[in-house]
């Protein structure tokens, strides 16, 4: 029986009115927990998951999910509470409508669930956990903390599972085309 806590991560604001609402869905059965950092969400999340070592698995907890304000559930992401396994995340696009985290031994950070086993087994190589890898200038990611992650569970012998998908609330410009106001052309940022 899975026995999760969810941390709900707000970096740059408060969750979503849609992660609200399942989020209070979620709190008839599962303590919810707004996490607010000022600082890298890599320390963020490696702060959730040390917290869950130390106050939760003792009082009984199972698991840990984290969500990020941005994410927006949509019916398969209430597997995230119920699937088995050690290592499950919810797919979704990133932040540019593109490349994100979707499919079996991929593995995304924004909406995902770490036993208790994994996050013990996680413990002597904490600060390795969740982490950007830079490209060799460093100016650039050559992994996100989600790839860093998945690769070290993969080394204590544990493999993820996309057990659902999830929206990403992200910023688009919307414009009009030459054919009217019906028809528009999507422009995600920074050229994506």
């Amino acid at each position: 029986m899975i026995k999760a806590v969810i941390d709900v991560h707000c970096y740059r604001r408060q969750p979503n009115p849609d992660l609200t609402a399942w989020l209070e869905i979620a709190r008839r059965s599962f303590p919810v927990r707004m996490v607010y950092s000022h600082y890298d969400i890599c320390l963020a999340r490696r702060q959730c998951l040390a917290n869950f070592l130390r106050s939760d698995v003792p009082a009984g907890y199972t698991h840990l999910v984290q969500i990020d304000e941005d994410m927006v559930p949509v019916e398969s992401s209430e597997r995230i509470l119920t699937e088995p396994g050690d290592l499950v995340y919810c797919g979704y696009r990133g932040r540019h409508g593109q490349k994100g985290h979707y499919g079996d031994n991929d593995f995304g950070c924004g909406c995902c669930r770490i036993s208790a086993a994994l996050a013990e087994a996680v413990r002597p190589d904490m600060a390795l956990s969740f982490r950007f890898i830079l490209d060799e200038a460093g100016t650039g990611v050559a992994a996100c903390e989600c790839d860093v992650f998945r690769r070290l569970a993969g080394a204590l012998g544990y493999t993820s599972r996309m057990v659902g998908v999830v929206g990403h609330l992200v910023e688009m410009i919307a414009v009009p085309t030459p054919d009217g106001d019906e028809q528009v052309r999507l422009r995600w940022p920074a050229g994506a």
